[in-house]
């Protein structure tokens, strides 16, 4: 209880979140969310507190992931001329702004669903990051306005492996804007410096780039400290939570 309700009160986590963040140490002797909820009842949470839990964000690795696409400058590829320019993919953990790239010659559905295939893989394989929830736009991409979502490739991976897919509001990119405020900075910083004369020149330098971006840049949405610094703090929470 005492364990639950530090969480409760230091992050702000609602029951199921708290079932899921206590889930890898406690195993199968983790509380349901109905007695996680009957917990954080017998402590309730004063008006401070309240006050700090509204300014957060995501509270935790994988508790949502941002996916989107990005049509890439025409003079970034010069040596395609008119043939095509490419697209980027991307997808990035809210919590700690960790952000996986690819460069992709179409965004076609399967090319896009092969490519998140890889996405999660890396989280996974990399930062032990495993996403409930995964938000996207209504694009043709990522979605269909058939009632029957198993038909399209993205919507029948993400309900497979048990991904909760939820979209934003249609003209609205704010809802997705950790995202979009990425590719910002990708254009300012990355694309608009440099100029390549290969497909294979991009993809390395782009990959040295997330590298910086990932472990090396400040960011001023999470208080001017790195993407990876922001999962160590979080982990070593949880951690002293536990301890």
């Amino acid at each position: 209880e005492r364990n639950i309700v530090k969480a409760y009160r230091k992050l702000g986590l609602n029951r199921y979140e708290l079932v899921e963040l206590f889930k890898p140490y406690y195993l199968e002797n983790t509380p349901s969310p109905i007695t996680v909820y009957r917990i954080t009842r017998k402590y309730p949470l004063n008006d401070k507190e309240k006050l700090i839990i509204k300014r957060y964000e995501k509270k935790y690795p994988g508790e949502l992931g941002h996916i989107d696409s990005y049509y890439l400058p025409k003079p970034t590829l010069v040596d395609l001329g008119q043939k095509r320019y490419g697209f980027l993919a991307g997808l990035i953990d809210d919590c700690t702004r960790i952000t996986y790239v690819e460069y992709l010659t179409n965004i076609q559905v399967e090319t896009v669903a092969f490519f998140l295939l890889r996405a999660l893989s890396w989280f996974r394989r990399v930062y032990k990051i495993e996403f409930e929830k995964i938000m996207s736009d209504n694009g043709v991409e990522f979605t269909t306005r058939s009632k029957n979502k198993g038909v399209h490739l993205v919507e029948k991976l993400l309900s497979d492996i048990g991904i909760k897919h939820i979209y934003t509001r249609p003209y609205h990119p704010q809802t997705n804007g950790k995202i979009e405020a990425f590719w910002k900075i990708l254009h300012r910083e990355f694309l608009l410096p440099n100029r390549f004369t290969t497909e294979k020149e991009l993809i390395k330098n782009l990959g040295a780039f997330l590298l910086w971006y990932n472990h090396q840049r400040r960011h001023g949405g999470l208080k001017y400290i790195t993407p990876h610094a922001k999962l160590t703090e979080v982990l070593k929470t949880v951690t002293e939570l536990l301890n």
